[in-house]
Parts: structure tokens; sequence; C-alpha cells
């Protein structure tokens, strides 16, 4: 009689029935078995599933309306995504009988869109080396370990500042499929010291990433004039309100003689990656992955269907691009124009990303974890960003957004992709008299050149 009492009252109280199915996803599976076993039959005829988007299938592919709560469990292991994963109503579970997507107890999970590069070997200087596979794509972004890499930069911290923009003149296009434009920029010619080693090629991967006022430029460096401190590019054209001027700072990227801080690395035309390594990391087993896709999930309802009941708990979700390329960006005001991330949700309700509070060493676990709490949360990928409240989503990619007053030092705000410096402090203006050709605090470099002295594209998603 009690028993019978006790369940009773178990189905008035909770929100979904005790009884739940569970499919099992491990590194060894095969997205063709049921995923009922937690291992490999002796036959292997059946067993785990292999994938998110195997187990999203086999989901998908039960009998609706459910009639049990579903819990897609992985084992632990890197799991790498081969696509972008979508999700559409179509997959939602409903309120009695939600759809769960969870690591084991203990186990560390970690969903990938990047791909591992073989072992570092030592090389001069306390660099690390690798030769890439081939057909291994020019990749901007990189991870070794479990956190993500610099590309070889003019300031680790801070940026200098233009002199001003002496001339700006259309070379190209029309209004309808778009203006090009030739800037000539001011530099004080110390800030061009790198550019004196390396070859002509070489100064033409070099990318410039201007902050001017709310906006920030990428552009690719098209010339590079060492004796009179100025250099030029090409794209669209300045807007009068917020044009590139001597209050615009700036930070050149991806030369071989700016590789001078640990954490640092340069990829060269042939294919050959060099890594300054940190002081904490071990050559015989670190490895280097880099970012294959652009996105990692997609949620896409409707209002009358939108996607719905579905939890995603204690996986980490790592290494992916968030845009095409990080050498050009155009200046984007108040994103209004659309901003993808490489988690987006389009008319999606009561999506849960969470994982439970882990620590070390006194600080959150590794980097590229969502924290999320989206419950109830129903808002397009440009929407306001007061529905998201509360997430915590860190260095995913190109795009995520940060948590305000992290503890670590990272610039607080929506990391945006485009290689904006992780740590900077803006020096202003008048700490210089308003004076562009005023002298600027200096640090000297391994390559001899004197500079001053910064956890993937900001998303109105869930980067």
């Amino acid at each position: 009689m009690l028993s019978r009492l006790l369940a009773l009252l178990a189905t008035c109280v909770l929100p979904f029935p005790l009884v739940a199915l569970d499919l099992h996803v491990a590194p060894d599976g095969n997205d063709a078995w049921s995923g009922k076993l937690t291992r490999p039959n002796a036959g292997r005829t059946d067993g785990p599933l292999a994938s998110l988007e195997g187990a999203r299938l086999a989901v998908r592919q039960l009998p609706r309306p459910l009639t049990e709560s579903v819990q897609v469990v992985f084992a632990a292991g890197t799991y790498r995504l081969t696509q972008t994963v979508s999700f559409d109503a179509g997959d939602s579970g409903d309120a009695t009988h939600p759809i769960a997507f969870v690591a084991a107890p203990g186990a560390g999970v970690v969903l990938s869109g990047g791909r591992e590069l073989p072992a570092f070997q030592s090389g001069k200087s306390g660099r690390w080396e690798l030769a890439t596979p081939a057909g291994t794509e020019t990749f901007e972004q990189l991870w070794v370990g479990d956190r993500r890499a610099t590309r070889a930069r003019s300031h680790a911290q801070g940026y200098s500042f233009l002199r001003g923009m002496e001339s700006e003149a259309k070379v190209g296009g029309d209004r309808k499929a778009g203006e090009t434009f030739r800037q000539k920029l001011l530099v004080d010619p110390k800030d061009l010291l790198a550019f004196a080693e390396v070859s002509e090629k070489e100064r033409q991967d070099a990318v410039v990433n201007l902050f001017h006022k709310w906006d920030n430029t990428r552009r690719r460096l098209e010339s590079a004039d060492l004796i009179n401190g100025a250099f030029t590019i090409l794209g669209g054209a300045t807007k009068p309100h917020n044009t590139l001027d001597h209050l615009t700072g700036f930070v050149i990227e991806n030369l071989p003689t700016l590789l001078d801080e640990p954490g640092e690395w340069f990829l060269s035309r042939a294919g050959q990656l060099t890594y300054l390594p940190r002081p904490d990391e071990d050559l015989a087993t670190t490895r280097a992955t880099y970012p294959v896709l652009e996105k990692l999930l997609v949620f896409t309802g409707s209002a009358a269907r939108p996607v719905a009941h579905l939890e995603f708990r204690d996986l980490k979700f790592r290494h992916a691009k968030g845009v095409a390329t990080l050498a050009t960006f155009e200046p984007n005001q108040a994103a209004v124009a659309h901003v993808d991330g490489i988690i987006t949700l389009e008319q999606a309700l009561a999506e849960l990303f969470k994982r439970r509070q882990q620590q070390r060493d006194g600080e959150h676990d590794e980097e590229g974890e969502l924290e999320a709490g989206l419950e109830q949360l129903r808002r397009l990928p440009d929407q306001d960003d007061e529905a998201g409240r509360g997430e915590r989503i860190e260095q995913v990619g190109g795009s995520a957004k940060r948590p305000a007053g992290d503890d670590d030092g990272h610039h607080d705000g929506r990391a945006n992709g485009r290689g904006l410096p992780a740590r900077r402090r803006r020096v202003e203006p008048d700490e210089r008299n308003h004076d562009p050709a005023a002298p600027r605090p200096r640090r000297r470099t391994s390559s001899g050149c004197s500079r001053t002295s910064t956890r993937a594209p900001s998303a109105r998603s869930t980067r």
C-alpha cells in the first residue's frame, strides 16, 4: 500500500515520469547501431552510437508523441563534428518528456568542430614546430591543448595609434555591387619595423585590426612604407562619423617577426606551424587543433512550432571558426546587419545549456564550455541580449559572449571573433596630450623591434 502511495505522489510532483529511455554514444560506437548498449557487443553487431548527429537522428526517429523522457549519454572522449548539427521542431521533446544530451557521470566530453594536428617537434630558440599535412587549410585560429593560442601580433597588451589618414580614393566597384577604396594611413615608422625582416609575399599576409570608437575594421595590408611610416589597405569607404584618425588604435598580426610572446603562433605559406610554448606546456603531451567548421549547432523553429524541451548538460563545445575568414571585417554599426554565431537559436524555446560547476586551481574549468541558462528562451539571433542574461559562453570560436567581470584578466564584454585582443588596455588620447606624434611606452621584442605594449565571430546568438 505504501509503495503505491509513493508512486502516486511521484507522478503528481515530478514534471516528467521517472521512466526514461537511455541512448548511448561512445568514441568507438557506430551510428548504424541502436545506441541501447553502453559498449559494443562481442560480435560487434550492436552497441553505442558514434556521434551527436547520429544520436539526433536516432531520437528523431522515435514515435511521436513520446511516451517517455529520452536521455542521450556520451561516454568520455572527443567527438569530431564533420558538419554543423541542425535541430528543428521535429527534434523537440515535450513538456512531460524532455530530451537531454548529457555527459556520463564524471566523463569529460568534448564536441569539437576542429581537426587535430600532428605532434610538435622541438625547434630553434625554444620554439615548437610542425609541418601541416597535405591538404590542410591555411587556418587563422588555433587551440594548443585546452587553450586558444594567439596568432603572432604586434602587441601583447594595448595597441599603437595612427597618426591619421592621408588619403582615401575609390579604386573600383559600384554602389550596387560594392565599392572598393584605398586608404593610406600614417603611423610612426617604428611601428612597421617588423616588416623589414620579412619577404614581400609575407608582408601581404599581414592583417591590421583598427579600433575606432565603438567599431573595429580588419584589413590585409596592401603595402607598407617603412621609411615614411605609412601603409595602405583596400576595402569599403570610411564613415564621416567614425573615420580612421589619430584616435584610432591598431594591432598588426600574422608576421613571423611578431612571434615573441608565449602562446603565440605563426603559419607560413609553406604550411610550417611555429609556436612559442607557454611555460606550463609539455612538448610530449601537447597537441594543437585548428577549426574546420564555422558553426557547431543550429536550432531553427517557427513561431507555430519552436524547437523546445531540449537540454545539453556537461558537454564542452570547442573549435569553430565563427566566420569564414579573420582577414577582413567591415565596421558594423551596432550589429545592425546579421551577425552569426557558432551556436544559433531561432524560434527556440527552453534550450538549456549548462554544466556542473567544476573548479580547477580555484578557477573555472577549461575554456570553451557552455554554462548557460537559456530556459524559456525564445529569440532570434539578432534579438536583444537581455533574453540570454545569465549565460556563460567562452572561447568556443570566433564569436562568443564572454562573462562580465572575468577574473582572469580577459576583456569583459563580447568577443567579436575578428581577432580583438583578449586583454587590452586602451591608452586614452589625453595620456599623450592628444599629440599623435608623441612618444609611446614601448617594449623590446625578441626580433629587435620596439613596440607599444593584449577561452572565434559578436553574435546575438549563443556562441
